[in-house]
């Protein structure tokens, strides 16, 4: 049915009609608030609405939904940001700024994802990876309320180098927590064995998070058998969500133990309760006798496993109290999780830390840049462009022009086994380019000591045509000295062992050139020298890197 609006309304003027208000900004009549019914056939309802609204005026069952919240309540800024927006349209896709001018910004694998309070499931129900972008499985809904929880990392000054720490503690890449997820296709009473990405379930008892379908788990409804199995107190049935997040375990030289921490310290704190009475002060012991204890602003609050948003939906009466904006009702679960401040004795201050310790900029001038997949560049010695003109700029990068050959010394070393080098003609010249290895100033030019076979084709023909050594060759074929991009891997120059290379072209005529080959000789060479097999002259850029051992 057409919704008829009044002529010549006023600015902020409200029209209700079939359960929806509308609002006037002054040229369009926009949705202001609306309710709607929740569930299959049941009878709450949800309201969705810009201003707090009167709670006596809704119904029983009413569930009010509101992200005003401070956007970094909760946690220091410095370590934990969090993002809020309530949707004005359906979204798959999040990001950009919040409804507090946050931008979303995340390190992926150390987000909380939260719709209307349910905790979603990492890889099932949305994607992380960018770091300033998320996307849902399912699109979002208008009026739903969208959090994004964010942890930064930090360092601390003082600690082994990176080498001792690769040697001693968890490799680089290993995550500071394990999360195992699984979507079940049938019944099961029992969590353990492999999850949807074949990660075994391995937990640290008393230390693990269970979420069934996006919703927390109180540690009372499941029993921890063994570190490898959980047993639920109900059945999983078929389609359950499981995802367990366990915090690893790391070892940090020169701390306290384990012992000495519990005794000393009290980093975080788990207290539960079923109510058996309805309620709105929380406070006092929990089902496990552990008493009431928090730092404001370091405490998350769930209900029934979803997540309460500070000032509105509680307030931090005291260190020991909490009270709720709505009661409790018999068998509600409260569950407040705080993770108390701690400082970390024998630590540098931060005019202390960065007076000792180079800077990002420092330490970008000191060393050479690294690029992907464990390239180091390397930055030559001396570079001899005879006939034309040549230079080496401060990251390694070696220009010439107009040369007939390039002498490039300080190629090769032992910090390194084997070398890529990357050549980009910057003028078109004819015949084809090679490499000759070279040591105190000689390079080899023997016959017969360059062995190489190789194929190229043009872009206007399937015809493969092939080209070798034979027994003669002084050099070793990279392609076309005009060629738009020439990658080169040598084998072991360095070491006193045969040499060997292999090559790949993009060539001007649009065709492609690739081929290898090996030294007949087990000399140790540190030098490289590029020519044109016609000893004609070429211009170019030349970049060489060093694979990690």
């Amino acid at each position: 049915m057409a919704t008829i609006f009044p002529a010549s309304p006023a600015v902020n003027d409200t029209f209700k009609s079939d359960g929806t208000t509308w609002k006037w900004n002054g040229s369009a009549w926009t949705f202001f608030s609306g309710v709607g019914t929740v569930g299959g056939g049941g009878d709450a309802t949800v309201a969705f609405q810009v201003d707090q609204p009167d709670t006596a005026s809704l119904d029983a069952g009413a569930l009010w939904i509101d992200s005003d919240e401070d956007a970094i309540s909760g946690l220091l800024p410095a370590t934990f940001t969090r993002w809020i927006s309530v949707l004005s349209a359906s979204a798959t896709t999040l990001s950009g700024l919040d409804d507090n001018a946050l931008s979303l910004i995340y390190t992926a694998g150390y987000e909380k994802v939260f719709i209307n309070g349910t905790l979603l499931v990492r890889g099932s129900d949305y994607t992380a990876t960018t770091g300033n972008t998320i996307v849902l499985t399912t699109a979002a809904e208008s009026g739903d309320a969208v959090e994004v929880h964010s942890y930064e990392s930090f360092q601390i000054a003082d600690t082994y180098t990176q080498a001792a720490a690769d040697a001693k503690f968890f490799a680089i890449d290993e995550s500071r927590i394990d999360r195992w997820t699984k979507t079940y296709s049938a019944s099961a009473t029992t969590i353990t064995g492999v999850d949807d990405y074949s990660e075994s379930l391995l937990y640290t008892s008393g230390l693990e998070s269970l979420y069934i379908n996006g919703v927390l788990v109180d540690p009372s409804e499941y029993t921890r058998t063994s570190a490898s199995v959980i047993t639920p107190d109900e059945a999983i049935i078929s389609g359950d969500v499981v995802d367990i997040i366990t915090p690893k375990a790391f070892e940090v030289a020169n701390t306290y133990t384990i012992a000495q921490i519990d005794a000393k310290y009290n980093t975080r704190t788990r207290w539960t309760k079923t109510f058996s009475a309805s309620a709105t002060v929380i406070s006092g012991v929990d089902d496990n006798s552990l008493s009431l204890l928090y730092t404001a602003g370091y405490e998350e609050v769930y209900l029934n496993g979803i997540l309460l948003t500070p000032i509105t939906d509680y307030a931090r009466t005291s260190a020991s109290v909490i009270t709720l904006g709505s009661a409790v009702v018999t068998s509600d679960i409260i569950e407040i999780v705080n993770t108390q401040p701690f400082n970390v004795a024998d630590t540098y201050t931060t005019t202390q830390a960065d007076n000792r310790f180079l800077t990002q900029s420092s330490a970008s001038t000191t060393y050479a840049p690294v690029a992907a997949g464990g390239l180091v560049q390397i930055v030559p010695s001396a570079i001899t462009a005879t006939g034309g003109s040549g230079s080496i700029s401060a990251t390694g990068a070696v220009s010439f022009t107009s040369a007939t050959s390039v002498d490039i010394s300080g190629a090769f070393s032992s910090a390194y086994d084997n070398y890529r080098i990357i050549y980009v003609a910057s003028a078109v010249s004819a015949g084809d380019i090679a490499i000759r290895l070279g040591t105190g100033g000689s390079y080899n030019a023997t016959s017969g000591n360059y062995r190489y076979n190789g194929q190229y084709a043009v872009y206007t023909s399937a015809t493969i045509t092939g080209f070798n050594s034979s027994t003669t060759g002084t050099s070793w074929i990279i392609g076309n000295a005009s060629g738009y991009g020439t990658v080169v891997d040598i084998y072991s120059p360095f070491a006193a062992r045969n040499s060997a290379y292999t090559f790949q072209q993009a060539r001007d005529d649009g065709g492609y050139m690739t081929g290898g080959g090996t030294m007949t000789v087990t000399t140790s060479y540190d030098q490289l020298r590029l020519i044109r097999t016609d000893a004609g002259s070429f211009s170019g850029i030349i970049h060489i890197y060093g694979y990690r051992k």
